[in-house]
């Protein structure tokens, strides 16, 4: 009986080995190709390298970051209450800051000037090592205007332009608020929230004589303005002493007709009737009429209740 021989193994093609896969880099045609990857490995991982021990501390290095410290701000007034460069960096995130940012100095003008107590950002410059200076102009309180919140009156803060301004409590403004004249603009509310405009022509436009007075009008024993309507609707504004002496003011400053004084004007006859004793603190007495008579005698004036506010 014959036996059958096994069929023979499958010859398995054997692989370069790597002493054949040296041989075959190293050839002439291979090398430059070789070399150029030991070059790119060799300078990625030195590039790696060299930013773990010195780019990255860079970063981070005392020179370069600006820390509120370093963020120098124009001396705020007395009459502000709160903390503005704090208020401005907490709002506006500038608690770590990199002096080689581009946005920097974009970034820092937006937080101050949302500000509610900001009426300008007028400069912000930086300089090596880490610091930035911050040029601000700050809103003053010029008037308050009267009122009535929850059947309550109240007064509320404006500056020259009618911007509405922060309520101070009252212990604060006791101590460093100034005297300033009050508006009586009828029925009024703002329209909007602190640093915002008021809303009303009318409140702008008292907000503009108060401004033309700067302090004169205690001399003279001046307390409020109030805005006017004659029986045409026409809108006018004078000035009243405590117990209702009155100045005809007549239009705001910028809206004067052809003849009217200006404001300077107005404010100096004022002063001079009451060193003459023409202006008295009187309600019963005759009004001055700062306009030089081109503003109709009012006959009933766009008043609100009081009671509570002197």
């Amino acid at each position: 009986m014959k036996h059958k021989s096994p069929a023979p193994s499958p010859v398995v093609p054997q692989g370069p080995s790597a002493a054949s896969l040296v041989r075959l880099l190293f050839r002439k045609e291979y090398r430059i190709f070789f070399v150029a990857i030991v070059l790119m490995v060799s300078c990625y991982w030195g590039f790696q390298e060299s930013w773990r021990r010195w780019g990255e501390p860079s970063l981070a290095s005392e020179p370069y970051q600006v820390t509120p410290q370093q963020i120098i701000v124009t001396s705020q007034p007395p009459w502000i209450e709160g903390d503005v460069k704090a208020e401005a960096i907490r709002d506006g995130s500038l608690t770590k800051l990199d002096l080689r940012d581009r946005t920097l100095l974009e970034r820092i003008r937006r937080a101050f000037a949302v500000h509610n107590w900001v009426a300008q950002v007028k400069q912000v410059r930086k300089s090596y090592p880490a610091r930035v200076d911050v040029e601000l102009v700050y809103r003053r309180p010029m008037a308050s205007v009267e009122v009535t919140y929850r059947g309550r009156p109240e007064l509320l803060l404006i500056d020259e332009q009618g911007i509405l301004l922060p309520s101070p409590s009252e212990a604060f403004a006791a101590r460093n608020l100034p005297d300033m004249l009050r508006i009586d603009a009828g029925d009024t509310a703002p329209a909007g929230p602190y640093g915002t405009d008021w809303g009303s022509p009318r409140v702008t436009a008292a907000a503009k004589i108060a401004t033309a007075w700067t302090d004169q009008w205690k001399a003279i024993g001046l307390y409020r303005i109030v805005v006017t309507e004659d029986t045409n609707g026409r809108i006018g504004y004078e000035l009243q002493t405590r117990n209702g002496g009155r100045c005809l003011w007549g239009n705001p400053p910028g809206q004067e007709t052809a003849n009217e004084p200006k404001p300077a004007e107005k404010v100096a006859r004022a002063i001079s009737a009451h060193q003459q004793g023409q202006l008295k603190d009187d309600a019963d007495s005759p009004p001055i009429d700062l306009s030089g008579g081109t503003v109709p005698m009012p006959t009933r004036t766009a008043t609100r209740n009081r009671r509570g506010l002197r």
